[in-house]
């Protein structure tokens, strides 16, 4: 999906502060939330505050009413507009796990406000944490692991299934990804459903279509081994159902009907499928090309 890029500070600033003031989650604006924030547990409060450190002076990092790192006054190295004071730095979430090797810890930091639309305004730092300390490893700009699930891969790895949102010339989208990482620290994503809200039209080839998609929720699957075999997308839709067109008139008038839709994804240790029987459904949700 192409995104503005805008060319001054200014305008840049104006942006940001009016999404954060609009939505909890800028990149999700507008779109309901599942509670994917799971990928969070178990993170050490001594780790993050060690690696903010590394990337924002002590005057400029700033903290939330309990006491926790909340962001930086200046943009940090690496943003789009690091070293600069028109923007602040927010930091949105943090996901400790072992992403980089099936041994060693890792930190992932989620922030946002110093960087371009383009870059839907924010990104992640990757931090090793083997010898105690945090190193970072890569700024993956553009990458949103602010809501996530955490599973791990067959090999030891962890890696992410995230929700990320963003709206487009008043069209609002929402998609599912997963996220893993090499022993450098860089993201590799794979998206499984994008939905949109926007609206469509019967005509002569169209048999039905699906209205403001909403994704609801993201459940793993598990054999009895406690191996991971796959997950559940849960969505809802409202879905026209269109008339038969014959000789170029319609045969009646579209009906309608709010649906919830769970999609099977089969994991084969790599990577995650749509089940054969979720595919109707997935086609009908999904807006991705």
């Amino acid at each position: 999906m192409t995104r503005a890029l805008y060319s001054t500070l200014a305008a840049q600033f104006t942006l940001a502060l009016a999404c954060l003031l609009l939505s909890p989650a800028c990149r999700g604006q507008g779109v309901t939330q599942p509670k994917f924030n799971t990928a969070s547990e178990g993170v050490r409060p001594a780790d993050v505050e060690a690696a903010v450190a590394t990337l924002c002076s002590a005057s400029d990092i700033t903290h939330a009413k309990d006491g926790s790192i909340s962001g930086c006054k200046t943009c940090p190295n690496g943003t789009d507009y690091q070293g600069t004071t028109n923007n602040s730095w927010s930091l949105y979430a943090t996901s400790p796990g072992h992403f980089t090797s099936a041994k060693d810890d890792d930190l992932l930091i989620d922030g946002m406000g110093c960087d371009s639309h383009a870059m839907s305004w924010g990104g992640t730092y990757v931090f090793s944490l083997k010898e105690g300390k945090p190193s970072l490893l890569q700024y993956d700009k553009g990458l949103d692991t602010s809501q996530c699930f955490k599973a791990a891969n067959p090999d030891g790895r962890d890696f992410l299934v995230c929700r990320t949102g963003s709206t487009f010339q008043g069209q609002t989208s929402e998609t599912i990804f997963v996220a893993n990482f090499d022993s450098k620290g860089n993201s590799d994503t794979a998206n499984l459903l994008t939905v949109t809200n926007a609206e469509g039209a019967c005509d002569a080839s169209t048999t039905e279509y699906a209205e403001n998609p909403d994704i609801r929720d993201v459940k793993f699957t598990y054999n009895d081994s406690k191996a991971l075999t796959g997950l559940t997308i849960t969505a809802a839709a409202k879905v026209v159902k269109c008339p038969s067109v014959k000789n170029g008139k319609a045969s009646g008038k579209p009906s309608s009907s709010v649906k919830v839709f769970e999609l099977g994804f089969v994991f084969d240790g790599r990577t995650f499928n749509v089940a054969p029987g979720s595919m109707p459904a997935f086609t009908l949700l999904n807006s991705s090309s």
